[in-house]
């Protein structure tokens, strides 16, 4: 996924700053046993985040993450575990 006129998705944002996954996972202040998992399947579509959790997505990147993007992202990752 890639910057469109509806937003950034999260793997756009994260590399445009050369973070790693555990960085941006604690940009986010998400937590858990695993964080850098855990962010990785919120940025590939594989989990769908609660609704705080993208405002908090969309709030810390300024609006450069959307939740638009979110959904096409969640979106496309459903359709290719339905295709397999």
């Amino acid at each position: 996924m890639t910057q469109s006129s509806e937003g950034s998705d999260l793997k756009s944002w994260r590399e445009a700053r050369g973070l790693t996954l555990a960085q941006a996972a604690g940009v986010f202040g998400i937590g858990g046993s695993n964080p850098a998992e855990t962010y990785r399947r919120y940025e590939a579509g594989l989990v769908w985040p609660a609704a705080e959790t993208i405002d908090l997505f969309v709030r810390l990147t300024d609006g450069e993450v959307t939740a638009a993007a979110m959904v096409r992202t969640r979106t496309a990752a459903r359709a290719k575990e339905e295709a397999a």
